[in-house]
């Protein structure tokens, strides 16, 4: 895959009235700048529900052109969404779950996703050591008036102490058949020493039921994970856990990078190649196709200060390798993110809406302080909307008596008129 006409800078981030564009292979795509919030944080944080602060949560998904944010942990059931204007970076309102039959627990709407048949989620966080916690997830779907309503529950269990740090799901959640990967700790609190375990968990269904549950121990920290089939996922890992330093050091994947799974467990494929300013902090990413298979990522290559970068993908689903870089969409610059590494919750957030083949919403969140959001655009293949016409020679012949009787059937021998569109001859059939 050729990748031309690249004329971005990593100096300075797009104004909302700048088009960029670049090229692959002969199809051209233009980028604009939609809004940049550098207050994101505290701008939503502020809003009120139910007489509090909604407080912060780094999970988010998009549906028609409206972000979703989650509520973090707080004293009261998390049983809401925030909506903000995808468009403009505005709040919206606080929209209440339709929760139906099924009840939330304490922490009921901390992650969320889209599965990769498009259905939305909600799930808790997870953990072993509290009956308040189970690790829940919450299909739903969106009524004609927006409200978000939640049509299952999947609970998932392991065999030890654990924590959820990342959730994602590949399949449907509707028909029952899907598989569920998530990054875990062992523990919830991590000054356990050699105690300390972390692990990349799947939980495979078919027809809503666990068939298989299997735990990879990986060295990890706060990582994104994409998980492409039942035994491949791209990794993105963070490099940072407050108070276990000897933990990053050993970490993988400080860029997005390809494992396979098999019976001997998962082993690395190929990765996104790294550069120099690149620091080993981001950990959001997203990939999603325009045209006719044509395969992005958006990731952040650096935390602290976050940095986002845009990706061609000629080898996806098969490798990672022979990514090029495109652009560096939001560079560090911008000041998306100025707070510290100060403890495991900080998150670079990564999510695109494919509006259409054409068109796709990208929106990137700093650590714990600002968002932007941009839309790529591929240009259509040009249709006039004119179709081939036939020439008269192409049409296929009518027959008539010479008295100009139509003849259904090819006649038998004699005197015929053919007509071919708009040329009449006189034919003589043997």
């Amino acid at each position: 895959m050729l990748v031309s006409a690249v004329a971005f800078l990593a100096t300075n981030h797009m104004s909302a009235d700048e088009t960029r564009t670049f090229s692959l292979d002969n199809e051209d795509y233009s980028i604009n700048n939609l809004w940049i919030n550098l207050k994101a944080r505290s701008d939503y944080q502020q809003q009120m529900y139910d007489g509090r602060n909604w407080g912060y949560s780094p999970f988010f998904f998009a549906k028609d052109d409206i972000i979703y944010m989650t509520k973090d942990l707080s004293p009261t059931k998390s049983t809401s969404l925030m909506a903000i204007d995808g468009q403009n970076g505005a709040f919206k309102e606080i929209v209440p779950i339709d929760w139906g039959s099924f009840e939330p627990n304490s922490v009921a709407a901390v992650y969320c996703g889209v599965d990769s048949e498009g259905t939305c989620y909600v799930a808790s966080y997870g953990t072993s050591t509290s009956g308040q916690y189970p690790f829940i997830i919450y299909p739903l779907e969106f009524t004609a008036a927006g409200t978000p309503k939640v049509v299952g529950r999947y609970q998932f269990e392991m065999d030890t102490d654990w924590w959820i740090k990342s959730v994602d799901v590949h399949g449907s959640l509707l028909s029952g058949n899907f598989t569920v990967a998530s990054s875990i700790w062992n523990k919830m609190k991590i000054t356990l020493g050699d105690k300390f375990r972390t692990s990349i968990c799947l939980w495979q269904y078919s027809q809503y039921k666990l068939t298989a549950k299997n735990e990879y121990v990986q060295p990890i920290t706060v990582c994104d994970i994409s998980l492409i089939s039942d035994n491949k996922i791209v990794v993105h890992d963070r490099h940072h856990v407050y108070g276990q330093p000897e933990h990053c050091a050993n970490a993988i994947a400080a860029n997005p990078t390809l494992f396979t799974i098999d019976e001997n467990g998962m082993n690395q494929h190929s990765a996104i190649e790294p550069t120099d300013d690149d620091d080993n902090l981001g950990n959001g990413m997203a990939i999603f196709t325009l045209g006719e298979d044509r395969h992005f990522m958006v990731y952040a290559s650096s935390g602290l200060p976050a940095e986002f970068k845009l990706m061609a993908l000629p080898d996806y689903p098969e490798s990672l390798a022979n990514a090029k870089q495109i652009c560096i969409l939001t560079p560090k610059s911008t000041g998306l993110s100025i707070d510290p590494a100060e403890d495991d919750r900080q998150k670079t957030s990564v999510f695109v809406e494919k509006k259409d083949e054409n068109t796709a919403n990208i929106y990137v969140m700093g650590n714990n302080s600002g968002m932007a959001a941009y839309t790529i655009k591929r240009d259509a293949p040009l249709n006039t909307g004119v179709e081939t016409v036939a020439t008269d020679e192409q049409h296929s012949p009518e027959y008539y008596t010479v008295t100009g009787l139509r003849i259904a059937d090819k006649p038998t021998s004699g005197f015929y008129i053919e007509k071919r569109g708009a040329i009449t001859s006189k034919k003589f059939i043997k």
